[in-house]
């Protein structure tokens, strides 16, 4: 009777842990990654009630990994609000206070080798696999958005000087790249690399970088805003990425 009680008593716990697990928040991830809810075609929801809607939900948050919130924050629908405001950066600051994933990201101590890590799979020359030019234009944004993501101060600060070097040779491979499918980039795409590349010789306070960077000029304004600039000012932050390179080989 006592080995009966043992077996049923083994038997309920296997059947609470597999209920757990069943009712389990990120049991309704796919793929790890959280799917949007669609917004009803006739709803009367005001923005914030939307953005509300949208929003990666609390117990979500808690138990997704940093890649899998990685992939949620540039599939978020309202992603693109960040090309809406006077520039990208002022764009991402909207997204940022209206989007709990983005706070949640920044709190992440993995997030800068997590971004480092779908950066160096994304490669600029896959815009040609689609067919629609709707489909070739969300694949550029969304190489923009990554690199959005990966130069934010925040992220870069916590870089080691290994990764910064393995940002710095992927950065400049997909300036490369980009300017290989000009048609597809253009300088506006050329603009989020070189934010990256220069916010980085900022933060170090590269010299050379620093004696010709002039936040006064428009075209500089590629560093903090990643728009507007020329194409002469983002080969010159490409060419002297090199030497910088070099600097942070060197270990100064």
């Amino acid at each position: 009777m006592k080995r009966i009680a043992t077996q049923i008593g083994i038997v309920l716990l296997a059947f609470l842990l597999l209920c757990c697990e069943r009712e389990s928040p990120c049991s309704r991830l796919v793929n790890g990654v959280y799917h949007y809810p669609t917004l009803p075609d006739d709803h009367h929801y005001s923005q914030e009630q939307i953005h509300e809607y949208l929003d990666i939900p609390r117990d979500i948050r808690t138990c997704i990994s940093t890649d899998g919130l990685i992939e949620s924050c540039l599939t978020y629908p309202e992603i693109r609000l960040i090309y809406a405001g006077s520039s990208p950066q002022t764009g991402y600051n909207l997204v940022f206070s209206m989007y709990s994933g983005l706070s949640e990201l920044e709190r992440r101590p993995d997030a800068s080798d997590q971004l480092l890590a779908k950066y160096e799979s994304l490669n600029p020359l896959n815009v040609t696999s689609f067919d629609e030019e709707i489909e070739q234009g969300r694949y550029a944004f969304s190489l923009n958005n990554i690199e959005i993501l990966i130069s934010q101060y925040t992220y870069l600060e916590k870089l080691a000087v290994q990764q910064k070097k393995a940002l710095v040779s992927r950065a400049r491979a997909v300036y490369l790249l980009k300017k290989e499918k000009d048609y597809y980039y253009g300088v506006f795409g050329l603009a989020f690399t070189t934010a990256v590349l220069s916010r980085l010789m900022k933060l170090d306070r590269y010299p050379p970088f620093m004696e010709i960077y002039d936040p006064s000029q428009l075209n500089w304004d590629v560093v903090e805003h990643y728009w507007s600039t020329n194409f002469e000012t983002t080969e010159k932050i490409y060419a002297l990425s090199e030497s910088y390179l070099d600097f942070l080989h060197a270990g100064k």
